[in-house]
């Protein structure tokens, strides 16, 4: 799904759910999806911080051990080097975003003497999903650089 089309993730549920099971979702199936999605973008954020780890850890055994002795420690591969380990540092840095502890969305529900409203909590987690996945995103295609990178940095060795 696209980012702009996460505005209307609750309302793709609510569609798919209705059509379904006959009827509207509660609000408390609603929150249940998006706490869902929150959690999979979570676990999706944590393997790809691990990753980038491995990557910053690679380019950085390359840069303090071989970076001199390799091609005579030139500018350039010094430079590709330092290309991964931004954008793998990007990337990391990026996941600590979606897997921040943060819910500002907590406390939303409106209580009037015998009803509860959730839809500004639904709305709030609504706007958490998208930005969180925009983060995680954006992290995605930095680790992509990066990989992309190390793997020029490897054949570029590996050739001469």
């Amino acid at each position: 799904m696209k980012t702009e089309n996460l505005v209307d993730l609750i309302e793709v549920y609510r569609r798919l759910y209705s059509h379904c099971n006959s009827r509207s979702p509660t609000a408390q199936e609603e929150i249940s999806y998006l706490y869902g999605i929150l959690g999979v973008l979570d676990s999706k954020a944590s393997a790809l911080m691990r990753f980038d780890a491995i990557m910053i850890a690679a380019a950085s055994l390359v840069l303090v051990q071989g970076g001199s002795a390799l091609h005579g420690g030139t500018t350039a591969l010094r430079f590709w080097l330092g290309a991964i380990l931004v954008f793998s540092l990007g990337a990391a840095g990026l996941c600590l975003w979606v897997v921040q502890v943060a819910y500002p969305f907590l406390g939303k529900v409106k209580i009037t003497s015998d009803t509860f409203s959730c839809d500004v909590e639904i709305q709030a987690l609504n706007k958490a999903a998208e930005r969180r996945t925009r983060c995680y995103r954006f992290a995605w295609w930095f680790s992509v650089a990066a990989v992309l990178i190390f793997f020029g940095v490897g054949l570029r060795i590996a050739l001469t």
